[in-house]
């Protein structure tokens, strides 16, 4: 029987190894598609390969186009197991294979392979000698195997395992070094077969060498021995016979090599560090540029996803469509906090981190993030809630993007190791005055929870409680280690509780100034009272702590809450007490639900029905309103105020609602725009932002138009995109400055995708009077229109 006519062996791991490869590229074709799986193909060692429906190549990676030429035919058929026989297998498919060559014998491989899509993706991994040696396989196969590809090889092979022992040596070795035999030498130390001098050169000069190269090649123990590490560890070895020179020759010759390697060595030893003080002389500025160029490109598509989503929320939707649409905005900005997170990760490094002190209500810091994860919570069927215990401020002093990166990081863990039960966020001062306060801010989940033993190590860079967490969970074990330095930077520490099996509570605090109230105030407590005081209200929910968390906001507006877990319950309940809102939630059945409300009227009471849902799950029903959770106290004030009023007081009150601001911008500030930008879905959000603030403006698509323009029309603002092809946006406004006098100068704000520290220093001494970073905004596009309007009302130019 010929090598190619029986079954290969292979190692365990190989199977294990293309696995993990082809699951990464399985997520990367549902991410970034089929190109971006073609691409990372090409990178690969191994033979990579990408079929249609029908199994014909519709991609080859380099490897394997290599080999194979021109011939294109389905890899599968080169296995040489195929139960599913010549028909394309639905599911995944692995085995030994035969590889083609244009020249040659075929080539003994390992395949695996799976559908992706409409498409299978398979990788090939080479079966040789090195892959195949005994100390990789250990059956006795394999072993047999091995011996037969190399029993007729007339120079000496053999693997020498990092302890120095003899892994493999076929029979041309064992005869070359030593008068034993193979299976008396396998797993005897190679040194024996060393004198002592030998021996001295292999652990002084050779074993050196291979650690600074992985290669090295000589004459040694009287013959010509090439030497190359492997990846698994091992030395593999080829010995030769020496050329028939005589012995002076060889001698030197072997000082030749010895000195011709010394002075290699040193020559690498000299490049690389020369190159390592480059690459220090360069690193800040290949950073910079480098985050620069990466905050371009990801904030220019990102202005268009959050553009367009503000285009939207202005036009006449409904509340569902409402609430997808604001979720999308706020996945946006989380996403933009990503970005400016990767921007300032070198501060964070260097201790150069510098934090906003502006006005926030940590009230609605929480809810926003809350928000961004909700959808999250509710694919797994979690829970997210939150409570203000106490007092607290309605307004403080602090940096919210940094804030929210923290609950965010910290409830995005919750929910990841949560499969069952809800996450909450509790909110309380521990200390409060007049000036400053000390917030607590707890995330507590009913999780998996975190033995004793690894809780030390939580907060420590790249570090998870252990390696199946990576594999599970994934992650890099980053965020715990920032979100506890931004505590820290914030006056705060963070700590965490925890049992394994009961959950985790990750507790942190931060120290703010009090200031004015930003969006919740007394007022609103006030006007929940005065809208559910000493009314009778009915909580029906299953989760203990939802109907507990829910009665309590009630209770805090003095209404008179009773609560509990059955619509059995309910019933009962309402036949005693004319409830004038229950809050039911949608896990009951729609004919429960109007069971109760039947019970209700029986009792003589005109309950309204108030359905609470799942986020992104809430079904349609005409006969009441709806809460999603995770619930708000300003949207259960909504909806208990919809609910309370009559159909005509409703309708009143939607076409009496309250313009947007800015609306009628372009009415009271009328200004001749123009748009300098090069990127056509860039241009199309501007249009329909400044649209809805009453503008209407031209467009330039780079420096060299908007100087054109200008010779033709007179414009009050530029709205000026600082990279666009032909002259940027910097040189533009400097010929501006040139050309025309400061009182017949347009007001021009950049407008840009950067975001990084001296980006507004560098455009206000270009001449720019003002900046914004996209993704642009109505408010912030607004509030800057209105103060070029200003300004050029008081030089006199409007």
């Amino acid at each position: 029987m010929t090598v190619n006519e029986r079954s290969l062996s292979f190692p365990a791991t190989t199977a294990s190894s293309l696995n993990n490869q082809l699951d990464a590229l399985t997520r990367l074709h549902s991410l970034l598609g089929s190109e971006a799986l073609a691409h990372s193909l090409d990178a690969l060692s191994e033979y990579g390969f990408v079929t249609g429906e029908d199994g014909f190549p519709r991609h080859l990676n380099p490897a394997l186009e290599a080999i194979l030429g021109n011939e294109r035919c389905n890899p599968l058929l080169w296995l040489e197991d195929r139960p599913f026989g010549n028909t394309l297998p639905s599911s995944g498919a692995s085995g030994v294979v035969w590889i083609p060559q244009r020249h040659g014998a075929p080539i003994p491989g390992f395949l695996v392979s799976r559908p992706v899509g409409n498409e299978r993706v398979g990788i090939i991994r080479e079966l040789s000698l090195e892959g195949m040696a005994p100390s990789s396989c250990g059956t006795a196969d394999e072993n047999e195997l091995c011996l037969e590809l190399a029993e007729q090889a007339c120079e000496g092979l053999a693997a020498i395992s990092p302890d120095g022992t003899l892994a493999y040596l076929n029979p041309a070795f064992a005869q070359a070094h030593s008068q034993s035999s193979v299976f008396q030498l396998k797993g005897s130390p190679w040194k024996l077969l060393l004198d002592d001098e030998e021996a001295r050169r292999w652990e002084s000069e050779i074993l050196p060498s291979m650690d600074f190269t992985d290669s090295w090649s000589g004459p040694f123990a009287k013959r010509q021995l090439s030497l190359r590490a492997a990846a698994n560890g091992n030395i593999l070895v080829s010995s030769r016979e020496l050329p028939a020179e005589n012995a002076r020759d060889a001698d030197l010759e072997l000082a030749k090599q010895e000195t011709e390697q010394l002075y290699q060595q040193l020559d690498e030893a000299i490049a690389k560090a020369n190159q390592s003080a480059l690459e220090a002389e360069l690193s800040n500025q290949a950073k910079s540029a480098f985050l620069a160029s990466m905050s371009h490109e990801i904030r220019t598509p990102m202005n268009a996803v959050i553009g367009l989503t503000g285009v939207l929320l202005a036009s006449d939707i409904n509340e569902d469509q409402r609430d997808y649409l604001q979720t999308i905005r706020a996945s946006g900005d989380s996403l933009l906090v990503l970005i400016n997170d990767i921007l300032d990760f070198s501060k964070i490094e260097s201790n150069k981190m510098e934090l906003e002190n502006l006005p926030i209500d940590p009230r609605c810091c929480v809810e926003e993030s809350l928000e961004l994860l909700a959808e999250k919570a509710s694919s797994k069927g979690l829970e997210l809630c939150y409570e203000v215990k106490g007092d607290i401020p309605f307004g403080i002093l602090g940096d919210v993007t940094r804030l929210r990166q923290i609950l965010v990081n910290l409830v995005g863990n919750a929910i990841k190791f949560t499969e069952t039960g809800q996450v909450e966020v509790l909110l309380q001062a521990k200390e409060i005055s007049v000036e400053e306060c000390l917030l607590e801010f707890e995330v507590k989940d009913s999780g998996i929870g975190i033995p004793a033993d690894k809780q030390g190590r939580l907060f420590e860079s790249f570090s998870q409680v252990d390696s199946s967490t990576t594999r599970k969970y994934g992650g890099t074990g980053l965020g715990l280690a920032i979100s506890k330095k931004l505590t820290e930077l914030m006056g705060g520490e963070m700590r965490v509780e925890s049992e394994e099996g009961k959950g985790s509570s990750f507790i942190f605090t931060i120290r703010a100034a009090t200031s004015a109230p930003v969006v919740y105030s007394p007022e609103f407590d006030n006007r929940g009272r005065n809208m559910v005081a000493g009314k009778a209200i009915l909580v029906v929910e299953p989760n203990p702590v939802i109907r507990e968390k829910l009665s309590s906001q009630l209770g805090k507006w003095d209404a008179q809450v009773q609560s509990c877990a059955s619509l059995a319950q309910a019933c009962s309940l309402a036949a005693a007490t004319p409830f004038e809102i229950a809050f039911v939630d949608q896990s009951y059945a729609k004919h429960e639900r109007i069971r109760l409300a039947s019970t209700c009227r029986q009792a003589g009471a005109d309950t309204r029905i108030v359905k609470v849902t799942p986020y992104g799950k809430s079904e349609a029903d005409d006969a009441c309103h709806s809460l999603s959770k995770p619930i708000k106290p300003s949207a259960l004030i909504d909806v208990i105020g919809k609910s309370l009023q009559s159909p005509e007081r409703a309708a009143q009150s939607e076409r009496s609602a309250p313009a947007k601001p800015h609306a009628q911008l372009g009415e009271r500030c009328p200004l001749r725009i123009l748009m300098a930008e090069d990127n056509k879905i860039n241009q199309k959000v501007a249009r329909l932002v400044l649209n809805q603030l009453s503008y209407q403006i031209d467009v330039a698509n780079d420096g060299l138009e908007v100087l054109e323009k200008l010779k033709h029309e007179r414009y009050d603002v530029i709205l000026m995109d600082v990279q666009m092809p032909n002259m940027d946006g910097y040189e533009a406004t400097r010929e501006i400055a040139k050309r025309f006098p400061p009182e017949r100068r347009p007001h021009i704000i950049a407008l840009t995708a950067n975001a990084m520290q001296g980006d507004r220093e560098r455009a206000i001494a270009a001449g720019m009077n003002d900046y914004l970073s996209k993704p642009i905004r109505p408010e912030k596009v607004g509030q800057a229109l209105e103060k070029a309007y200003h300004v050029a009302t008081a030089m006199g130019n409007n």
